[in-house]
């Protein structure tokens, strides 16, 4: 307020003096509201500024934008168009906002004062005078938003203190800087700043003032090597935004909101990309241009040069023409590695283009399974058939999905192989299962011959095992038409030493089989067989063999292919797997029946911050009987659990990734409480992280056990089962 405007100012101090009594926290929500931080980048847009920038553009309005055009590179003209670090900094603003602008030209600096002092530009990029003269002029400044150092430009030669300075004209700043170095020094303007770099280069002056960033590109450009800059610690500008004083003020408002988001590094960025463009400017023939003499000597050397190799080339003839002879050869090497490479390339376009197909197909029923479902609530018979034919579409994105995944891991490095001990009957039992419940409602012939395993107990990795023999078996039963037959073999025996069981599986059908052509490609990850439309009956990623000879490689095996067109395939996979010594007298696997459970009376805490995730989880658990309690993220788990009896939780579902806090923060906090229960609850990862590390890192970080997402039904209950009643 004005000076000696007492009233007023009692006024104001009794009005703040009552807000704090009344509610001490506002300046605090004030800023929270319009400041997040002094670095934040997503500052909100209060409905009144929303209004106010509507109204500039439904009325056509534009802001008048002035800048000073003699700041290169902060802010000039180029090619006659507003340039420089200020102005794309203020037009990345009005984008952000949709504040509809248009600048002011001016021709020199003393046009911009002009322009300036009389009250014409609703917005001034660069300011850098006082608060004091910013409201004498009528405008309000906002916080810096950029800032920038000052430097002198001398001649290379030069030394002690300056007598003579060049300035830009219209420029007091640089003025005052040059008096402070000698109070005496004489001052010449100029119309522009590389004015002033000639006059220094041509000992008209001693030196000349400027922005240390220009001085640097100057300096750069300089192709002589005629100038230097030294950069002036103590001096340095800030520039601010000033609003007319006369503007609305969610303008001025909008316009602090971005020069405290404005993060220093994008400034730097932009300071960077000038210098760099400098020194792209100077090019090897500026360099000889400049440097006659250098030229000369370069032309000479390469004269000599020349005639020494000609002379050495009609001496060596023979050994010229072994020399040509070998670079046509590598030539032709280039060449067909080049198109091996745009051979790759192309069949991973057509790869994508067909997963996209693929991935798409499913997906699509999926949803208009799910619409036709929602359209007939009343028709129960066909709801149930969209329900089914959603499970059948679910089950075929997630096979495509996974092998995309498990691809992109072993061709990553990441797909390890384990050695756990392994009764490799189980896992045959396993695959036999599969394959019968793959032909219900087919008619297809079924030929198991599974029981010459002379040692059954192996260190191996199961779990890749029956990946690869499951996806040679779904792929028999896909492409074996009703009225064929598959044949599973499996049969094993020790090698000599009594080291290693030798195994060798054998999946024969009489399917459609495969022409000689595309069995050279079969293991290639970007190939599908098109012949009679393969690809189109008979749906899958393409990626199946592809992961089963890696997969074999990586476990040490071989996987040959026999097959005839029109008359089956037969794959025989052998594998040489580890003896388990200290596991004689296990007993031999027993077939694995179906159970079903009793959770009643059982109390669980179900963690999951998505609504559909948890909505599944809790119907399937409440049709056990189980009770649940939720919470939607880690910390609230933790607050559930704290506030619980002790042993009233019989289990809790713990989902990984969730706000506030995850879920093995989560378990780790619940793990430390001073509670007996906190350290034996059974805690499980109910996860989409679904990789062998993401099951490792649930039980490095407290947790029992680990069920993927989607979850099956049948696991949940199994694993629920093995720590609440220990079965």
């Amino acid at each position: 307020m004005k000076k000696g405007n007492t009233e007023l100012l009692h006024t104001i101090d009794e009005a703040i003096r009552k807000l704090n009594m009344s509610d001490p926290g506002w300046n605090v929500d004030l800023k929270k509201k319009y400041f997040l931080s002094d670095y934040s980048a997503s500052f909100s847009i209060t409905p009144t500024e929303t209004k106010y920038v509507e109204g500039l553009s439904s009325s056509g309005t534009k802001l008048n934008v002035l800048f000073n055009p003699a700041r290169y590179p902060f802010s000039y003209y180029k090619d006659g168009e507003a340039a420089g670090i200020l102005v794309d900094t203020f037009r990345k603003i009005a984008a952000r906002y949709g504040l509809p602008y248009e600048f002011l030209k001016t021709g020199s600096p003393d046009e911009y004062y002009k322009l300036r002092e009389n009250d014409e530009a609703d917005i001034v990029l660069d300011f850098v005078e006082s608060t004091d003269e910013a409201e004498v002029l009528g405008y309000r400044l906002t916080s810096s938003y950029a800032d920038a150092n000052c430097s002198v430009i001398t001649s290379n030669s030069f030394t002690g203190i300056p007598d003579a300075a060049a300035v830009v004209e219209g420029s007091a700043i640089f003025n005052d800087i040059a008096k402070e170095s000698n109070p005496r020094i004489k001052i010449s303007n100029y119309a522009t700043f590389e004015d002033c770099v000639d006059a220094v280069t041509s000992r008209a002056v001693d030196c000349t003032y400027t922005y240390s960033i220009t001085a640097q590109i100057y300096v750069i450009e300089d192709k002589t090597n005629s100038i230097k800059a030294a950069q002036l610690n103590a001096r340095s500008f800030q520039f601010r935004l000033a609003v007319n004083s006369d503007a609305d003020m969610a303008l001025y408002g909008l316009l602090n909101k971005a020069a405290h988001s404005q993060d220093s590094a994008d400034t730097n960025e932009l300071l960077n990309a000038y210098v760099l463009e400098a020194k792209r400017d100077y090019s090897l023939w500026n360099y000889f241009t400049d440097h006659p003499l250098v030229s000369i000597a370069a032309i000479s050397a390469m004269m000599l040069i020349l005639v020494g190799f000609i002379m050495f080339q009609r001496k060596n003839s023979r050994t010229l023409k072994a020399s040509n002879d070998a670079l046509e050869a590598s030539r032709g090497a280039l060449e067909n590695a080049l198109a091996e490479a745009n051979s790759a390339n192309a069949a991973k376009t057509r790869f994508l283009s067909q997963m996209s197909h693929d991935i798409r197909t499913p997906l699509n029923g999926i949803i208009g399974m799910t619409n036709i479902a929602a359209g007939n609530v009343d028709d129960p018979q066909r709801v149930s058939d969209a329900l089914g034919k959603i499970r059948r579409s679910s089950d075929h994105l997630l096979t495509l999905i996974n092998d995309i995944l498990d691809l992109n891991r072993i061709e990553s490095g990441k797909m390890t192989i384990a050695q756990e001990p392994t009764d490799i009957r189980a896992t045959i039992e396993q695959c036999t299962e599969v394959l019968k419940g793959s032909v219900i409602n087919r008619d297809l012939k079924i030929i198991t011959d599974t029981e010459q395993i002379e040692y059954p107990f192996v260190l191996t990795d199961a779990l890749h095992i029956r990946q690869i023999l499951i996806n040679i078996i779904s792929n028999a039963v896909k492409f074996t038409p009703d009225g064929g037959s598959i044949t599973f073999r499996a049969d094993g025996r020790r090698d000599e030493a009594g080291d290693t069981l030798l195994c060798r599986f054998e999946v024969t059908d009489t399917g459609i089989g495969m022409s000689e052509e595309f069995q050279e490609h079969i293991f290639e990850a970007f190939v599908q067989e098109d012949t009679y439309n393969a690809r189109t009956q008979f749906k899958g990623s393409g990626l199946g063999m592809s992961i089963v000879k890696q997969l074999v490689d990586m476990l040490g095996g071989s996987v040959n292919i026999k097959s005839e067109l029109h008359a089956g395939t037969s794959i025989i996979v052998e594998l040489p797997l580890a003896v388990d010594k200290n596991a004689a007298g296990k007993p031999e696997a027993s077939p694995r029946e179906e159970r079903r459970y009793s959770f009643s009376g059982v109390h669980v805490l179900l963690a999951e911050d998505n609504e559909i995730n948890m909505e599944i989880a809790k119907a399937l658990l409440e049709g056990s009987g189980i009770r649940v309690d939720t919470a939607e993220d880690g910390q609230k788990a933790v607050e559930a659990f704290a506030a619980s009896a002790a042993g009233e939780y019989g289990c809790i579902l713990m989902d990984v990734m969730m706000p506030n806090m995850n879920g093995y923060e989560a378990t780790r906090t619940i793990r430390a409480m001073e509670r007996q229960d906190a350290r034996t609850i059974p805690i499980i990862a109910m996860t989409a992280n679904a990789f062998a590390e993401d099951v490792q890192a649930a039980l490095d970080n407290g947790m029992n056990a680990h069920i993927a997402k989607p979850i099956s039904a049948c696991f949940l209950m199994e694993t629920l089962a093995k720590f609440i009643h220990g079965t």
